[in-house]
């Protein structure tokens, strides 16, 4: 069972060796969601109380509100945001939970998703090859 916050935060950045408009300086509301795995618990019925999840993520992201994300990456491009704050939460053990992705947004309907493993396989194969195998 997957377990999946939201949150958010203002930011300027520049594309390096990028020709075009994001090559200046401009901003986002960058949108981030972290998901990660876990077991219901059976007395209480939850993965993780959302509020720890939320602090954990919140705690993060303070650090890159009204920044220049430039001070923190060489190219801040959302790819390399989305890994870099999937590599920070991952070395940040919530109990037996195992960090499953992290999206990262910085205009609305453009998003990556950065995860170390696929997650969404049935098996060895992504769930379209499988589809595709007939299996």
């Amino acid at each position: 069972m997957y377990v999946q916050i939201e949150d958010s935060f203002e930011a300027a950045h520049h594309l390096v060796g990028y020709e075009g408009k994001c090559s200046r300086v401009h901003g986002h509301r960058w949108v981030v969601k972290a998901a990660w795995i876990g077991d219901a618990d059976k007395s209480s019925g939850m993965i993780c109380d959302f509020k720890i999840l939320k602090e954990r993520l919140r705690n993060l992201l303070i650090r890159f509100d009204h920044q220049d994300l430039n001070y923190y990456f060489n190219d801040p491009t959302a790819e390399y945001v989305a890994e870099e704050i999937f590599r920070i939460l991952k070395t940040e053990k919530i109990g037996s939970l195992i960090l499953a992705y992290v999206v990262v947004a910085e205009t609305p309907g453009c998003q990556v998703m950065f995860s170390e493993k696929d997650y969404t396989c049935c098996g060895d194969r992504p769930k379209a090859e499988h589809a595709l195998a007939g299996s």
